[in-house]
């Protein structure tokens, strides 16, 4: 799975690093180095999709959450997690 898999992601991402790291060093940056940063710096979670109408669930690539390091360790032992 990669963040940029559709051009509008790779462009909200540069944005998120524009706005972060600031315009000079973003520029900079390919669209491989802004994600080795995302993935660096937030927690990632991928969205989830009926794929069949039955139940039968998938990661869905057209929704990515990104979530700060420090917010998510923060908040870590308040998430309810429901593994399989």
């Amino acid at each position: 799975m990669s963040i940029g898999y559709y051009a509008s992601q790779s462009r909200k991402a540069r944005e998120l690093a524009v706005k972060e790291l600031g315009a000079e060093k973003a520029a900079f940056m390919s669209d491989g180095e802004i994600t080795e940063w995302i993935d660096s710096n937030y927690a990632i979670f991928w969205g989830d999709c009926d794929s069949d109408g039955l139940g039968s669930h998938k990661h869905d690539e057209e929704t990515v959450a990104l979530i700060p390091n420090d917010v998510y360790y923060r908040i870590e032992d308040s998430i309810v997690w429901l593994t399989r």
